[in-house]
C-alpha cells in the first residue's frame, strides 16, 4: 500500500509497503511524480516483476571501480598492479600533502618515461 506524505511545501514522499517486500521510499518535488512512482512499485510487485533498485541508486562510480580493482582484475591474465603514486606522497605533522614535491616528483617520472596505453589501461589507481 502506498503512502503520500507531505515533507514541506515543495517534497512529497511516496513510501510503498507491501509482504514479502522491503519497504520504499522517493522523495519528489511534485505529488502526481510521486503518486505515478508508488503506482508504478506496487503494479511491478503484483505482477512479481518487481527488482529492488535501492542499491543501484547508492552506487557510484568510485564504488564499482574500486570493486573492478579488488575482484575482477586480480584474475585477469595481464593484471600487474603497479604501486599507486598517491601512496608515495609525503604528509606533514599536520597531516597536510606536501603536493609541490609530489608533483614535482610525478613530472620527474613522467619524464623518464610514461607507460605507453597498452600499459596504463592496465593500472588502476582509484585510491
Amino acid at each position: 500500500m502506498a503512502t503520500i506524505i507531505t515533507r514541506g511545501p515543495y517534497q512529497y514522499q511516496a513510501k510503498v509497503r507491501r509482504n514479502g517486500y522491503p519497504l520504499q521510499s522517493k522523495t519528489f518535488e511534485h505529488k502526481q511524480d510521486a503518486l505515478d512512482w508508488a503506482a508504478m512499485i506496487e503494479s511491478e510487485m503484483r505482477r512479481g516483476v518487481f527488482v529492488d533498485r535501492t542499491e543501484l541508486e547508492h552506487t557510484t562510480l568510485g564504488g564499482i571501480l574500486q570493486r573492478y580493482k579488488k575482484e575482477i582484475a586480480p584474475t585477469q591474465k595481464r593484471y600487474v598492479n603497479p604501486p599507486c603514486p598517491s601512496k608515495n606522497m609525503a604528509h606533514s605533522s599536520s597531516g597536510k600533502t606536501h603536493t609541490y614535491e609530489f608533483g614535482q616528483e610525478r613530472l620527474h617520472t613522467l619524464r623518464r618515461g610514461a607507460p605507453s596505453c597498452s600499459q596504463a589501461r592496465h593500472c588502476l589507481c582509484y585510491e
